[in-house]
């Protein structure tokens, strides 16, 4: 944790300037000086850093957010940290369970945060205006970031200053994960207040912050923290005043690449042109570490794909166990007709945070929870009508079957995209993990005997939800604790 912001040399500046130009940053060790701010580039420059910070922490976040769950598994080729995480046998030293990245991605948020307002004293063009955007933006990252944080660790340490030298003290505590969260809510208010609706440029309003990405992100927090009725408010908000709308069933594909479709909300752009690769394509392609099984989908007892109309299923995932999305093919057509791959060069495809059906199925979740299953059952049928699924959802009007549904619904909706574990995680948390009996059985699915009694042992203990601290960071910081479950295996 102590170079969480000492990470930028030079970089490119995807959203605030042309194809060709470059940034010149200053050498890290002076981006947190006074001397640094002195103009709106500079802070430009920071922001643009903490931009591409989370864009680099995109593989931690899918890996963490679906490997655990029973969609995805860990293929032949995969890391040998990619397979214990497949086996819930997670130790300390195991590299998905750094959270570097994401407090280098907060660490610069919080510079732009704290020190823009310096900039503008020493700048005179710019504006107020700005200044509240810049931090505006600044705060999404922050709470992005920290959402992912709490998601996978719990507890975590807060940190919210900038600080101004090297020689500072870094070391700090955990803090209770609600305390965190918040942290976030306050943070997204001031976001949503200062962000635009749209920035008159398709890349920017798909991959900056705008009120529409705030309010998605926002609805998601209050799911995770059990508020209803706040989270029923906001995705109603991201379905009705952003003019966003399905795509067409047969270019489903299209949400993926080219991208930025009429659903999205936010994503993280990948841009051939300027050199730009995603890490989709090599990690469920090229050298595949994680994959479908096809027996998941295909057996008696664990179809997902039900209807046979469901673009979805067609669009997802493929019968060698790939996950077509990420493959860059725009139509069905072309899946059903050849064997299109695209090039080894190709791998820009974007990585979708939120979309409209995110606000759909958060809407249909927090209608349910307040036990309007009418609402939630209209609210699913829109959602499946734009994937091609014409049927009339016939469900008991309890929560449980409502919740069963979602889940599947999601399962459906986004595979392979980092979010199974969560949404389990999420719903079978609530009333004090009143269903973790659904978790364990959901995970166990496609368990094979070697490993199922030791699995099982494992996940009646609610602590090893979450990841353990990386062993680095207990040694960089000794106010730290590991996380419970993983005490006994932990040794500095």
């Amino acid at each position: 944790m102590k170079k969480l912001i000492l990470s930028v040399f030079c970089l490119s500046c995807l959203f605030f300037s042309s194809c060709e130009d470059w940034l010149d940053i200053k050498p890290a060790n002076q981006i947190v000086r006074d001397e640094f701010w002195k103009s709106k580039e500079d802070v430009t420059g920071v922001l643009a850093a903490a931009y591409n910070a989370t864009r680099n922490n995109g593989q931690n976040m899918l890996v963490n957010g679906d490997l655990k769950g029973a969609s995805i598994m860990a293929l032949s080729a995969a890391s040998y940290d990619i397979r214990r995480m497949d086996e819930f046998n997670i130790l300390p030293e195991n590299e998905y369970a750094k959270w570097k990245g994401y407090y280098q991605a907060i660490g610069l948020a919080n510079s732009v945060y704290n020190m823009a307002p310096k900039a503008q004293e020493n700048d005179p063009v710019f504006h107020e205006g700005e200044l509240k955007l810049f931090q505006a933006e600044a705060l999404f990252i922050r709470a992005l970031n920290y959402f992912y944080l709490v998601r996978i660790w719990g507890d975590v340490p807060l940190i919210l200053q900038h600080y101004e030298t090297d020689g500072e003290d870094f070391m700090q505590p955990k803090e209770n994960a609600n305390v965190v969260l918040q942290q976030i809510v306050k943070d997204l208010k001031y976001a949503l207040a200062n962000t635009p609706v749209t920035y008159d440029n398709y890349l920017y309003d798909s991959g900056r912050a705008t009120k529409k990405a705030v309010l998605a992100l926002l609805t998601d927090v209050y799911l995770w923290m059990d508020n209803y009725a706040e989270a029923e408010k906001t995705a109603v908000q991201v379905i009705n005043d952003y003019e966003l709308k399905f795509v067409d069933p047969e270019f489903y594909m299209s949400i993926f690449y080219p991208g930025n479709s009429s659903e999205s909300v936010y994503e993280i752009q990948y841009l051939s042109n300027r050199d730009q690769s995603g890490f989709h394509f090599t990690l469920y392609y090229e050298k595949p570490e994680m994959g479908v099984d096809e027996l998941y989908f295909d057996s008696p007892r664990n179809v997902v794909y039900d209807n046979v109309d469901d673009i979805r299923k067609y669009n997802s995932y493929s019968i060698d166990g790939f996950i077509y999305k990420y493959y860059g093919i725009p139509t069905r057509q072309l899946i059903l007709a050849t064997d299109l791959i695209r090039g080894g060069t190709d791998k820009d495809v974007n990585t979708c945070f939120y979309r409209l059906s995110d606000a759909y199925l958060a809407l249909a979740e927090a209608q349910a929870e307040q036990k309007n299953f009418e609402g939630a059952k209209k609210t699913l049928e829109k959602l499946r009508e734009a994937r091609n699924i014409e049927d009339d959802i016939t469900l008991p009007e309890n929560l449980e079957a409502y919740q069963d549904f979602i889940l599947e619904e999601r399962r459906r909706e986004f595979l392979g995209e980092g979010k199974e574990w969560f949404d389990l995680l999420r719903i079978c948390k609530r009333n004090d993990f009143a269903r973790k009996e659904k978790l364990i059985e959901t995970v166990l699915k496609n368990v094979g005997a070697s490993t199922y009694q030791m699995m099982k042992s494992k996940l009646k203990d609610t602590n090893s939800y979450y990841m353990p601290v990386h062993i680095d960071e207990l040694r960089h910081n000794a106010k730290l604790k590991q996380n419970p479950y993983y005490e006994d295996v932990t040794k500095i």
